[in-house]
């Protein structure tokens, strides 16, 4: 088997430390991320309402549901 076709598997496999590596990066970003991240205890929102509201003259509420909704 040529030595050129190994994969990244087989790399990974006989060398450990570049999995131990990649895993501290990625904790190191993750920590990093975090304490850096903008953060609010109480955030303000706003919640948009609506109302619509139907009148339909001497209909009963089976008639409302069916032709009006």
């Amino acid at each position: 088997m040529d030595a050129r076709r190994h994969g990244i598997v087989e790399t990974i496999m006989k060398n450990p430390a570049i999995v131990i590596l990649l895993v501290v990066i990625l904790c190191a970003f993750g920590v990093y991320g975090l304490i850096n991240m903008n953060k609010q205890e109480f955030p303000e929102f706003s919640v948009r309402l609506g109302v619509v509201a139907g009148v339909y003259p001497g209909a009963n509420a089976r008639q409302v549901e069916e032709q009006l909704t």
